[in-house]
């Protein structure tokens, strides 16, 4: 796959014409991700969660260290299942998802608008390209 200069549109090496929507909505995922993992509310998410972790007798100091940590056997043991239940319980607990909603949706929404018009270039490529598509 070849980006194209304006990003959007390109051929691929058989010389169909393709849409890098994906590489864009993937750039810009990525952006995203970078500015959550670096705010403070983030980072006091991750703390709280982390001695959550501890009170129940885990040592990850972020939720990414727990994803990690390579487990030997071909099912989940004993160790995998508790650190599973404890990490389903400390995101109860600190109300994981909520507060990762309510960091991300703003830096989401920011990003969005600083990139209309190149998401929306890239939504009307995808929509002629689509009107090119023939269903069998």
């Amino acid at each position: 796959f070849f980006q194209a200069e304006d990003g959007i549109r390109d051929r691929d090496v058989t010389g169909v014409q393709t849409c890098a929507l994906p590489i864009l909505l993937s750039n810009l995922d990525s952006e995203v991700l970078v500015r959550v993992l670096s705010s403070s509310d983030y980072t006091s998410l991750e703390l709280d969660w982390s001695k959550c972790m501890e009170d129940k007798g885990e040592t990850f100091s972020t939720r990414s260290s727990m994803f990690n940590r390579i487990w030997e056997a071909p099912r989940p043991s004993s160790d995998e299942i508790r650190v599973s239940l404890a990490d389903f319980d400390c995101r109860a607990v600190v109300n994981f998802g909520e507060r990762y909603a309510s960091i991300s949706e703003p830096i989401y929404r920011l990003i969005a608008e600083d990139n209309a018009e190149q998401l929306a270039d890239a939504t009307s490529q995808l929509d002629e390209l689509a009107q090119t598509v023939e269903v069998p």
